[in-house]
């Protein structure tokens, strides 16, 4: 018994000194460069806690004219006044940043550009973990958006003010070590509601899912977000050459202070960095042929709807011992790129009854044999390009396609739900086509145009599916048209190309049933034309058919004082005032048997 004590001791010691030991090892190295960085203007994101918040603190106090940009404004504004009173540096400024919105990301570049003429020094470093897998208003998951496509999209907005630095700019991706888990890159499903690769599915909204499933689940998706981040800073580099023992935030951000400030990594770049020194990342970050084949496996490759499936075959040339490396850009099918296919039907798999291969309101790109990428105008031809993007001359595939019934001509939904089209594929040759970022401005402008007007044409044809899919490429194109460098008369089309495409949108939208969505393309355009006088038409319409009769008299009587021989309006009237006739009469029936009792 006398021995218990000391056996307590002991056991004392080793679980402290294990903890010590394992927290030693967590903390990693510190960083010792002692280089100022006055004068250099610095944007660290998420900068109102944790790791972001030390780098700030950091930054400021070795001169760095520092940009907070936080999700609340407000607490950008507090956390830039603690920095300030503890460094006496008075160049700190909040700026409201949610990585949730892309358009919050645009908003603040263009104050960025307003206030600075270059940007030296950029830390993307918001992030989040375990976020509900919910989407956000740009349609992606809460976790993509906010750890990867948000930054993606900061740092590609801001490639002007970067390259501008006259020492050179440094860009600092805060990644973590659970990108080292991820096998696979799934660039198709990744940023949607999807499944990440490794996970268990989660139950139906409303159903609690066990904790480790829920946890597995939020970690697949955090590791396909911060590779593809990693991923994204190794091309950044290439194309601009020239256990839940967590650090805290102080020890976390010692990396990123180093990689921010030292002068020893000058002219190192793309590199991962642990512990302020170079490490090994994910083989697929540098692999870039390993990456292709693992997000576009030689087996198989399903999109995250079903919709298109994908079964690369082997070719006489085999890539999988190396080839001659990775794809150059311009040998892929991508936006505008030409291509010249060979497609077979499959002789055991038919197409169904109900497709008419030869109607081109069905499939145009089958009969010919070529494709233009992102000028597909049916929905069979949507999917084909689905399947088409990334491949190259000489790839063939086995390809399943499963099309919407309710995006089909009327004619082909005899073909039900089955309607399945199999086929064996062969790219034989592509020409051209960039990406629709590398586009300049003018172009940009002139494509969004080119696709509107086919939209018109499609929905005169009353083909509205096809039209829809037109018009927001255009507006897709539209919104990365920023006014900076533009002329008033380029900026003025710009505009007009803007209002018009949200016009024809609400017309389309109308047609179709979706009434909410129809009155909210109305507005947008109601806000800088007020006496537009299709869309007061069309939002008088919805709100109608919303059973919002107030707002519905009220736009359109404002039409037909606007044009009193307006016939479709005068309809629309007679109309509402039935509905008000059969409100009132509904109203006095009820209120004569409520007071005959």
């Amino acid at each position: 018994m006398e021995y218990l004590p000391l056996f307590g001791s002991l056991v004392g010691i080793a679980v402290f000194g294990a903890y010590f030991y394992r927290r030693a090892r967590v903390a990693g190295t510190a960083c010792d460069c002692a280089d100022r960085i006055d004068g250099r203007v610095v944007l660290i994101t998420g900068a109102n806690s944790g790791i972001g918040l030390q780098v700030a603190r950091e930054l400021a106090l070795r001169g760095g004219r520092v940009y907070l940009a936080c999700r609340s404004l407000e607490e950008a504004r507090h956390t830039a006044f603690s920095i300030i009173n503890e460094t006496s540096n008075t160049s700190v400024r909040p700026l409201q940043l949610d990585l949730n919105s892309l358009a919050s990301v645009r908003r603040l570049v263009s104050e960025l550009r307003q206030a600075e003429t270059r940007l030296d020094i950029l830390v993307n470093n918001a992030g989040c973990f375990y976020c509900p897998p919910s989407l956000t208003e740009d349609g992606f998951t809460v976790t993509f958006q906010t750890n990867y496509l948000g930054h993606f999209l900061l740092t590609r907005l801001l490639a002007p003010l970067l390259v501008q630095a006259a020492a050179g700019a440094r860009v600092v991706f805060v990644s973590s070590a659970a990108h080292l888990t991820v096998s696979r890159l799934e660039f198709d499903c990744a940023g949607r509601a999807a499944q990440p690769a490794g996970a268990p599915p989660l139950p139906p909204a409303g159903v609690p899912a066990e904790p480790p499933a829920r946890l597995q689940y939020h970690v697949a998706a955090y590791g396909q977000a911060k590779l593809a981040l990693a991923v994204f800073a190794a091309e950044l580099a290439r194309r601009l050459r020239g256990c839940f023992l967590m650090r805290t935030p102080s020890e976390g951000a010692q990396t990123v202070i180093h990689c921010a400030c030292s002068s020893k990594i000058d002219g190192v770049t793309g590199q991962y960095f642990k512990d302020c020194t170079i490490a090994d990342a994910n083989p697929l970050v540098r692999d870039r042929e390993s990456l292709r084949r693992s997000s576009m496996s030689p087996i198989h490759w399903r999109s995250s709807d079903g919709a298109v499936e994908r079964t690369l075959l082997p070719t006489e040339a085999d890539r999988s011992a190396g080839g001659d490396g990775p794809p150059e850009p311009a040998g892929l099918c991508q936006p505008g790129a030409r291509c010249r296919l060979l497609l077979e039907t499959e002789p055991d798999c038919p197409p169904p009854a109900g497709l008419d291969l030869s109607d081109p309101s069905v499939t145009a790109w089958l009969p010919a044999g070529a494709a233009t990428i992102g000028e597909a105008d049916t929905e069979l031809d949507r999917l084909l390009e689905r399947c088409l993007r990334s491949l190259r001359p000489a790839d063939r595939c086995r390809v399943v396609l499963r099309p919407r019934t309710d995006r089909l001509p009327a004619a082909a939904r005899a073909a039900g739900e089955e309607a399945v089209l199999t086929l064996r594929l062969t790219v034989l040759e592509v020409e051209g086509g960039r990406p629709d970022a590398r586009l300049s401005q003018s172009e940009r402008l002139a494509v969004a145009e080119a696709s509107r007007l086919r939209g018109n044409e499609l929905f005169a044809a009353g083909r509205d599916v096809d039209a829809l899919y037109r018009y927001r490429r255009a507006l897709a194109l539209l919104v990365y048209i920023l006014p900076e460098g533009l002329s008033e008369a380029e900026r003025a089309a710009v505009a007009s190309a803007r209002l018009a495409c949200r016009a024809n949108l609400s017309a389309v939208l109308l047609r179709r049933g979706r009434h909410e969505a129809a009155r909210a393309a109305a507005s947008r355009v109601l806000i800088e034309q007020p006496n537009h006088v299709r869309c007061l038409y069309r939002r008088g319409a919805a709100n109608l058919a919303l059973q919002d009769h107030e707002d519905a008299e009220r736009d359109l009587r404002w039409v037909l004082e606007l044009d009193p021989g307006n016939a479709a309006a005068t309809r629309q009237m007679a109309l509402l005032d039935k509905r008000k006739r059969d409100v009132d009469q509904h109203t006095a029936n009820f209120m004569t048997k409520y007071f005959q009792q």
